[in-house]
């Protein structure tokens, strides 16, 4: 037998595996992606949509800052306007008090 009916045989012979072989990994391959895509979708949709918690954390914190700080300043105010209000009641008490001494 000749060198070239020899390669020939063994090409004929791997010609039909190879094919196979290449076919065999397209459809896994089209499989794969057909089953992966609607994941990466997904994991893409929630990456996108959903905030990482230290954001999220980072965010509600300085939020909270910012109620205590108007809270304080809430009860820094309420605490003017009750020293005015009590300035207030003293002087109509004096007045009050003033008008009876006058009266006879």
């Amino acid at each position: 037998m000749e060198t070239w009916q020899l390669l020939l045989g063994v090409g004929a012979f791997m010609t039909p595996i190879v094919l196979a072989a290449m076919a065999r990994d397209r459809a896994l391959i089209t499989m794969i992606k057909t089953t992966t895509d609607p994941i990466h979708d997904r994991i893409n949709r929630v990456r996108d949509e959903y905030v990482r918690e230290d954001h999220l954390n980072g965010h509600l914190s300085r939020i909270e800052k910012r109620f205590d700080d108007m809270a304080n300043d809430v009860r820094r105010r309420s605490e003017q306007t009750d020293k005015r209000l009590d300035e207030i009641t003293r002087m109509l008490r004096n007045a009050e008090r003033d008008r009876s001494d006058e009266a006879p």
